[in-house]
């Protein structure tokens, strides 16, 4: 969960995107990972489906060291978990199940957030929060909103602009 959580941080990928992550997704040559599908569970569904994105767009977005490193750290215990000759190429990068063919079902990752919230005594947070901050600290960091907007999967950077544009303002005053 620690990985899922990471790259939650990281990437700004929704939880479905995440649940739907495969190795192949990752390249730890590139430093990319490619998002594309999402995982979608619905309620009362006994089982789940692979759809698009959100915005129904494929997004590549670049890594740096930390985020390589939890990547190749989960990939090795993914690799010694599995069944000798098992490709991991089409697993899911978050799953249960010893070869990856099971993806962490949504709603269990966000429960997994919401217990250890309690467990730690914090305010509760949401999975979601984790997304709001890799796009929150970006802008305020002075990243461009169009790169932004684009590792978030916005469509528009019109989109990134309006939710988060008070952020710029207040930036902007900080600045004068």
């Amino acid at each position: 969960m620690a990985a899922l959580l990471w790259m939650a941080a990281l990437l700004g990928a929704r939880r479905g995107e995440l649940c739907a992550l495969r190795w192949a997704d990752v390249d730890l040559d590139t430093k990319s990972v490619r998002i594309q599908t999402s995982l979608d569970y619905p309620r009362g569904a006994l089982t789940w489906t692979i759809k698009p994105t959100k915005t129904h767009s494929t997004r590549t977005v670049s890594i740096d060291k930390t985020a390589l490193k939890v990547l190749k750290e989960h990939f090795d215990r993914c690799n010694q978990r599995s069944p000798g000759g098992v490709d991991l190429s089409d697993a899911f990068v978050f799953s249960s199940a010893i070869d990856g063919s099971e993806p962490w079902h949504p709603d269990s990752v966000s429960q997994f957030v919401g217990r250890m919230c309690q467990k730690l005594e914090m305010p509760q947070v949401h999975l979601h929060s984790l997304r709001h901050w890799m796009i929150t600290t970006a802008l305020t960091s002075g990243g461009d909103v169009t790169t932004i907007a684009g590792r978030a999967g916005h469509r528009d950077p019109s989109v990134t602009l309006k939710v988060y544009g008070h952020l710029l303002e207040s930036a902007d005053r900080e600045a004068a």
